[in-house]
């Protein structure tokens, strides 16, 4: 059930706000009505349609996830957990909720720029921790790790290159499967060649999402990360 929300005034002049598109802007008001008492709500671009733009003909699915897209990183952050994609609005501790509800949606955790974090217990888009390095324990060394799809662990240089790319891409669907799919690219041994080949990856990702804002419009699925990966289409000729 929506509930009534703060919108301050400075609002309308936070520079976040005025980088994104005017309908972005309202749809994340409608985000911030339907949100729980802890800034999670399910991120189903019919069901937003139903509850944010019931009588507007001319706004469709596809319109909702590109506007989501616009959001996400600064104002929200996109999220899978139990099989289904969820939002949670940063910066969630401006609001003022009276007599808070328990939360409804499964939780979210911040994967910071300076490094990752724990994501939610169970969630489709993995596990990311810091675990002990069993060999160097004397050391008490920690290691960023991310746990792929297939239980494999991403970390280190791979890891880093990895979440550049994913930002790049811009477009959040089964990230334990793309980082399934970035390990098991032909990476070259020596080091110099495999930054050429990053770069090179990179360039395509960004042109990438630039371009994907045309199948929105034209109501067609853009490929997956995964798949995207899998099919070497940083290779595809321009």
């Amino acid at each position: 059930m929506a509930r009534i929300r703060t919108v301050k005034p400075d609002f309308w002049t936070s520079e976040d706000i005025a980088a994104v598109s005017r309908n972005a802007r309202l749809l994340f008001i409608g985000l911030l009505n339907h949100a729980d008492d802890v800034g999670n709500g399910p991120a189903s671009a019919r069901g937003l349609k139903m509850k944010v733009f019931p009588g507007d003909a001319d706004v469709t699915p596809a319109k909702i996830e590109t506007w989501m897209q616009e959001l996400d990183q600064e104002l929200i952050g996109l999220y899978d957990a139990e099989g289904k994609q969820y939002y949670h609005v940063m910066k969630w501790h401006h609001q003022k909720i009276s007599n808070p509800q328990k939360p409804k949606f499964p939780s979210f955790t911040e994967r910071s720029r300076n490094g990752p974090v724990t994501l939610a217990p169970d969630s489709r888009d993995s596990i990311v921790g810091k675990v002990e390095d069993s060999a160097k324990k004397s050391a008490h060394k920690v290691v960023d790790f991310y746990l792929t799809f297939k239980k494999r662990r991403l970390q280190g240089p791979m890891l880093v290159t990895f979440d550049k790319f994913w930002k790049a891409f811009n477009y959040k669907k089964d990230r334990a499967k793309a980082a399934d799919a970035w390990l098991d690219i032909d990476w070259p041994e020596d080091r110099e060649a495999k930054n050429v080949l990053f770069g090179k990856i990179l360039s395509a990702t960004k042109a990438e999402a630039s371009d994907r804002r045309y199948l929105f419009e034209q109501r067609k699925t853009p490929i997956y990360p995964e798949g995207w990966l899998t099919h070497k289409r940083w290779e595809d000729e321009g």
